[in-house]
């Protein structure tokens, strides 16, 4: 079966073959708006809403592309390697191996080292989707006074060696988003039970059968779901309603992946989005763009 992918980050649109990915800004993830290029640095949120009267909550002065409805005060920041020890310990994935941090304060990439087959369908939307929410958390503990994620981490490389022991890299990268968003499952503190029920539920409505949800920390919630389409089900809906049905506006949650399997559990489409540096990427099987509406 043919297929195909498309991966969003702020670059200008390229198509490489049918099997390659396809560039443009934000706009196969439906994000509202277009990022900026792939300049970046190193980046600080914190786990914790910010208090009350602590500095800008809910406006900020920045034109930076923002999908949370609050924004954390500036503070002193982390050193990278304090950070990225952090994110790796907290985020809940064996996929995101190491992070390490090249460059000077203010012009760093960051270069993540994940395992996994990215020759799978699907399989590097999802891989590049964990090392975005790892890149965003870092950039946004290292952050002090960047108003926008791509001023605190320059870009991003990710290595992915698969189980034969090969290495393959894929294109990270950054987009012009404001840094420090504190997500509304930060804010009131959601439980990760009450976040898998809820999207679970969600799922139901819209015809789905749960297998996995599951809850990371990069630093507030994310979401990675598994569901099945049953075998003639109407599919009434695009996979933009779908993700704003989970996610809501201001975003819930710092970054969502979204796979869809048929019943045999061949994935029909996967798509992920990382709010905070505004990457995202869609891949589907032939013909399956259609069922699911997906834009470019």
């Amino acid at each position: 079966m043919a297929d195909r992918c498309r991966e969003t980050n702020g670059a200008n649109m390229t198509g490489v073959g049918q099997r390659g990915w396809r560039r443009a800004a934000l706009v196969a993830v439906a994000l509202g708006a277009v990022v900026g290029g792939l300049g970046v640095t190193g980046a600080v949120i914190r786990d914790e809403p910010p208090a009350p009267g602590a500095g800008p909550t809910a406006e900020t002065t920045s034109d930076a592309t923002r999908y949370s409805d609050a924004v954390a005060p500036q503070g002193e920041g982390m050193e990278p390697e304090e950070a990225i020890s952090r994110v790796l310990r907290i985020l809940g994935s064996d996929i995101v191996t190491a992070m390490e941090p090249v460059g000077a304060a203010g012009s760093t990439w960051l270069t993540v080292y994940e395992k996994g087959d990215p020759t799978l369908p699907g399989s590097e939307v999802r891989l590049t989707w964990l090392a975005a929410l790892a890149q965003g958390a870092v950039a946004d503990l290292v952050r002090t006074d960047q108003v926008a994620t791509n001023q605190v981490v320059r870009g991003s490389s990710v290595i992915v060696t698969s189980p034969s022991g090969r290495t393959r890299t894929l294109d990270g990268g950054v987009g012009y988003v404001a840094a420090g968003q504190v997500f509304d499952g930060q804010v009131d503190s959601r439980d990760d039970r009450t976040i898998v029920d809820d999207v679970d539920e969600t799922l139901r409505s819209h015809g789905l059968s749960p297998v996995s949800v599951q809850v990371l920390h990069p630093l507030g919630p994310a979401v990675s779901v598994v569901a099945t389409l049953s075998e003639g089900t109407e599919v009434n809906w695009t996979i933009d309603d779908l993700r704003e049905a989970i996610s809501g506006d201001p975003k819930a949650f710092e970054g969502l992946l979204i796979e869809i399997d048929s019943p045999s559990g061949a994935p029909l489409l996967v798509t992920g989005v990382a709010y905070r540096t505004g990457l995202g990427g869609t891949w589907f099987a032939e013909g399956q763009d259609v069922v699911f509406g997906v834009v470019v």
